[in-house]
């Protein structure tokens, strides 16, 4: 992007999305290229969001344009860059959704879990599936939106036969574009 518009970016290293949110909000930095830690102050309108690296608009964001329709390359010239994908990982800073159609084919392997966020006591779990925040049919249109057909593992409790057998169920109904557990 610094070749194509022949503007200087001054690379500063951080620890994390916390630490460049920080850094942005306190003026130490003008822009932060970052995984979307800053998506619920987009929606509150605390930062402004420029473009997405995706390949196509986000949902939550329709009228932000995507670096292509700007004129500007991205994209990795080597085959071996891919993604694992943890969709719990990812619900505190952007709906899973999202990130699988931005990065798309790049999805080699997913990780199913859960995520609930405990907003009164700033804390958060990872409850067994079905049982979180996560849109489990909305996520699942996604990975059918980008054609996804490789491995899905989970990343959950060990238990008994019965634990298991619970457990595949609700793979089985969110592979199927339902609610792991039904209503």
């Amino acid at each position: 992007m610094a070749r194509q518009s022949g503007v200087q970016f001054t690379h500063i290293p951080s620890k994390g999305g916390g630490e460049s949110l920080a850094a942005i909000l306190g003026d130490h930095i003008m822009m932060m290229v970052e995984s979307p830690v800053w998506g619920s102050l987009v929606d509150a309108g605390q930062l402004r969001l420029l473009m997405m690296l995706g390949s196509q608009r986000s949902k939550r964001w329709p009228d932000v344009p995507v670096l292509k329709e700007l004129g500007y390359t991205y994209e990795f010239d080597s085959p071996w860059v891919r993604a694992y994908f943890d969709v719990g990982n990812v619900v505190i800073y952007a709906f899973p959704q999202d990130w699988i159609r931005t990065l798309g084919s790049r999805i080699v392997k997913v990780h199913l879990k859960d995520f609930k966020f405990d907003r009164r006591n700033g804390s958060f779990s990872w409850p067994n599936m079905g049982e979180g925040d996560i849109d489990w049919p909305e996520v699942r249109r996604a990975f059918a939106d980008i054609k996804y057909s490789g491995y899905m593992t989970t990343e959950l409790s060990g238990g008994d036969a019965a634990y298991l057998k619970d457990l595949s169920t609700r793979v089985d109904r969110f592979l199927a574009g339902e609610k792991p557990v039904a209503s």
